[in-house]
């Protein structure tokens, strides 16, 4: 029996960093423990979150009214919370980046939001266009979906190989419609 290594068993941490490695992209097929998810959404919900918008940020979130809109939480109001920081700085993380890497990885930044379906114009602002993240020379993302995602409410789509290969027309740091 495949043995645990942190969140995952080692098998699974091992097909990902070849998925990863080969198409940019890997879900993991191992769900997180429930009462995990459930702590983190209670952390999360306890946090102020304030809506993006071109200029900054406005007006906090209403959990339950809100309806439209993305939601940020600030990284030092994340950070506070104990769930939040056992989870971002989980052994699991730095395993699979180091072994992405081949190098020793360094944690730099926690984000978390709430999206909400909104108007198409509001796309770009808020990442839902393809785009090429490029903040960082080398950097691994971990996605966490702590509610139900579908089609209307922010699915993660990744163009596999994309972060390979990309023609030289589609490296400009803007959003595109289609995938390219």
């Amino acid at each position: 029996v495949d043995g645990k290594e942190g969140l995952f068993t080692v098998d699974e941490m091992r097909r990902c960093v070849e998925r990863l490695r080969s198409d940019g992209v890997y879900v993991f097929q191992e769900p997180l423990p429930r009462a995990l998810v459930v702590s983190l959404q209670d952390a999360l919900t306890a946090l102020p979150a304030y809506q993006r918008l071109e200029n900054g940020h406005g007006a906090a979130l209403r959990q339950g009214v809100d309806t439209s809109g993305l939601f940020d939480i600030n990284e030092a109001d994340l950070m506070s919370q104990a769930a939040i920081q056992e989870y971002a700085t989980n052994p699991t993380w730095l395993s699979i980046a180091g072994r992405y890497f081949d190098a020793p990885p360094v944690h730099d930044e926690t984000v978390a939001w709430w999206t909400y379906p909104q108007p198409a114009e509001f796309a770009s602002l808020n990442a839902q266009l393809f785009h090429s993240d490029r903040r960082r020379l080398s950097f691994v993302k971990f996605f966490t979906y702590l509610t139900d995602v579908t089609t209307r409410n922010g699915p993660h789509v990744v163009v596999p190989g994309s972060h390979r290969e990309r023609p030289f027309g589609l490296r400009r740091d803007r959003g595109y419609e289609e995938a390219g």
